[in-house]
């Protein structure tokens, strides 16, 4: 199966074309002013750099989070046009889990993807689910456990480097900051083994969201909704 992958759950844009177990093309772009620009271009021109036309893609596959909101819907909506338009599936894939396949050994450690405001998006073998919250409470909970990861990875880890090195001194987390970023290609490892085998089916096109772990601003500041001017006349 040839996959079309994306991920835009960070400022850095992925965008990968995989054929089974074969990487055919993959580029990264940094885009801290938004991904909606770049995208269908840096994907039509990876197409077109492996003389694959978008036609021939079986199925899409996208980073679904947790990371940044606007770049999460940015990038859901792409794909989600794309698969509705040429009639082909699309499978949603967690960011995090896409992070931790990049190590040889993902046992005990932790995808820490940077949430901004003093906060990271933490996931890992250690945690029972995704978490949003500062460096320090991370620190905080996982000791009150008994529990110490062994790596660390994503843009949270390199960015508070000092900060874990200090709690945990034998973790490891990467110098290289490739290693911290979300890589499309990763998005689709084991996917094509797991649909062959009636594991992984296909996401509904209309029902698939980001996940966001954190809530919005407008969920904080109007849990009951944003007061249009249409309610001054009821």
């Amino acid at each position: 199966m040839r996959f079309a992958c994306v991920d835009t759950s960070t400022f850095t844009e992925s965008v990968a074309l995989v054929e089974g177990d074969m990487l055919w093309g993959e580029r990264s772009v940094r885009r801290p002013y938004g991904h909606a620009p770049g995208l269908h271009a840096d994907l039509r021109a990876l197409l077109a750099e492996v003389n694959w036309s978008l036609d021939s893609i079986d199925a899409f596959v996208i980073g679904v989070g947790p990371g940044s909101f606007t770049g999460l819907r940015v990038g859901m909506a792409a794909m989600k046009g794309l698969a509705y338009a040429l009639n082909k599936p699309l499978y949603g894939v967690n960011t995090s889990i896409a992070l931790l396949a990049s190590l040889a050994d993902s046992n005990e450690a932790l995808a820490l993807i940077d949430a901004r405001r003093g906060e990271i998006y933490a996931y890992g073998d250690l945690m029972d689910e995704a978490l949003c919250l500062s460096p320090e409470l991370l620190i905080e909970r996982l000791n009150a456990q008994n529990k110490v990861p062994r790596v660390l990875v994503g843009e949270g880890a390199a960015k508070h480097k000092a900060m874990f090195e200090e709690a945990w001194p034998q973790v490891y987390i990467p110098e290289a900051s490739a290693c911290h970023l979300p890589r499309a290609a990763l998005l689709a490892n084991g996917l094509q083994s797991a649909i062959e085998l009636g594991q992984r089916e296909a996401d509904h096109v209309a029902g698939l969201e980001p996940i966001y772990v954190r809530k919005s601003d407008a969920e904080i500041n109007y849990p009951d909704g944003f007061p249009s001017e249409a309610r001054l006349f009821k």
